[in-house]
């Protein structure tokens, strides 16, 4: 069995996800006191809530930025991680029709 090498990236994405989600969660539930404020006790404002509504956006656009270059990452150096060649960028589709036409082109000019 040949050894495996993990993509760090990969586990990283993951962390970030996962922190993305709480934060999503946390927003949501701030958004939900802001629109029912009659359901919710104000005086029992916690700190999470006065920070997501000071740096909230700011927060989710770390996040996601962070999420996207994570993701792109994992994706693009898996090659890499796993050991593989990279893919040729042709498909045998293309190279058999490459060799059609360069066959139809020595046969024209038979």
């Amino acid at each position: 069995m040949a050894f495996r090498r993990l993509n760090p990236f990969y586990p990283l994405s993951i962390l970030v996800g996962i922190a993305f989600l709480f934060t999503a969660v946390a927003y949501g539930v701030m958004a939900f006191r802001g629109a029912a404020p009659q359901l919710v006790d104000n005086a029992d404002e916690s700190s999470l809530m006065s920070f997501l509504d000071e740096h909230g956006v700011t927060i989710f656009l770390v996040e996601l930025g962070t999420l996207m270059v994570t993701t792109v990452a994992a994706i693009s150096t898996d090659s890499f991680w796993m050991g593989k060649p990279a893919k040729p960028t042709t498909t045998n589709r293309d190279e058999s029709n490459q060799n059609k036409v360069g066959e139809s082109q020595d046969e024209s000019a038979e």
